[in-house]
């Protein structure tokens, strides 16, 4: 499926004439959203991978109810797997409302031939509004992303994005959802210029399309002063790993901002067998302790690359999925405060107390390392 989908997307052009907001932090964009789709006077494109039944997940839909109610289009398109926990009585109140609703590859677990498709997921996340306004970034619809009495929500960021770039998010996400059966949507009016900052979409798709992957090793090639990466899953391919340390032997100035506790912590620990190398090759390793973090950035130079897309072989090669790439030192500045803010929250890993951890933690980290190297084997055939 994936394979043909990838076929009819284009390459998208670079846009000029964009303006971006960095929003830190649930508390700051999830009422951007909202209030974003209450302006709305004739389309909404809401895409998913996780959408979970909850305080934010009826926030969004009492919001999307009202805007089908006052005669605007909604169009929402989730993952069927990361949508799971989207409870029946909240799906019957979205279809109720004249809210119109499509689930991305249902999960098939016979005959066992289908393993392979079940694990291919729309792991892309954008609520585009009227083409004035759009948000993409690592957020889901879900709880976890505010905060609550005495439980503190995630580290994460999303992108506000106006301009002419809008066109090629709303293209994409029209595509999937006439693949799915949806009605086309009418393109409406041309987003206008909002800024001077350019930008591209760039998008993957699955076992079909590596485009994101590409880019990224390119812009690491092209790298001179500054690498930051914060990214919540970090399983790089070997010429990932490769990149990384070449860059950081040349004198560029590698960081990754990884969790210091994970929603995942098998993931981590598999992440944890190769600090040692990146260590040992000058890459600074920063372990963010105060939350979970979610955030996915990548920051070159004056390169950024913001969107879905986790730095790990696994969604890279697995997921569809969707960035926007920023070249732009204006941009490319605010995101660099932010990473050092986040840097202050954050454990630096040194590498000689790295080489006295624990026989046990070293035994785990070995042992999730060979699962998923033997998942990436698995994917290959």
């Amino acid at each position: 499926m994936t394979a043909r989908l990838a076929k009819k997307v284009r390459k998208c052009p670079l846009r000029d004439g964009n303006h971006f907001e960095l929003l830190v932090d649930g508390d700051v964009f999830v009422p951007r959203m909202l209030a974003a789709i209450d302006a709305a006077e004739e389309l909404i494109c809401l895409e998913m991978y996780l959408f979970e039944s909850g305080e934010v997940a009826t926030r969004f839909i009492q919001a999307m109810l009202r805007a089908a109610q006052r005669g605007v289009r909604v169009c929402v398109l989730l993952d069927a797997f990361g949508a799971r926990a989207l409870l029946e009585p909240d799906r019957e109140k979205i279809v109720g409302g004249g809210i119109e609703m499509r689930f991305y590859n249902p999960p098939r677990w016979f005959p066992l031939s289908h393993w392979k498709r079940n694990i291919v997921r729309d792991h892309r996340k954008f609520l585009l509004v009227d083409n004035v306004c759009g948000f993409t970034g690592g957020a889901g619809i879900t709880d976890a992303f505010i905060s609550q009495a005495g439980k503190p929500a995630w580290r994460e960021s999303m992108l506000l994005i106006r301009g002419p770039v809008l066109v090629d998010c709303q293209h994409l996400f029209d595509r999937l959802w006439r693949w799915l059966g949806g009605k086309a949507l009418s393109p409406g009016r041309p987003p206008a210029v909002a800024g001077t900052i350019p930008a591209q979409l760039v998008a993957s798709y699955g076992f079909s399309g590596q485009a994101i992957y590409q880019g990224i090793k390119r812009a690491i090639r092209r790298t001179r002063q500054h690498l930051w990466v914060s990214t919540p899953y970090f399983i790089p391919s070997r010429r990932l790993r490769r990149a990384l340390v070449r860059a950081a032997k040349r004198g560029v100035d590698v960081r990754l901002l990884l969790p210091g506790c994970s929603d995942h912590p098998a993931v981590s620990l598999a992440s944890q067998r190769h600090y040692t190398r990146l260590l040992k090759a000058g890459v600074r390793i920063y372990a963010y302790r105060s939350r979970i973090l979610h955030s996915k950035i990548m920051l070159c130079d004056d390169w950024v690359s913001m969107g879905s897309s986790n730095y790990d072989r696994f969604t890279m090669r697995w997921n569809i999925e969707a960035n926007l790439v920023i070249p732009s030192a204006e941009f490319a500045g605010r995101v660099r405060e932010q990473f050092e803010l986040d840097f202050v929250h954050s454990e630096v890993i040194n590498l000689s107390d790295w080489q006295q951890r624990t026989l046990w933690l070293r035994l785990r980290q070995r042992f999730w390392s060979k699962i998923a190297n033997l998942l990436d084997r698995l994917q290959r055939h």
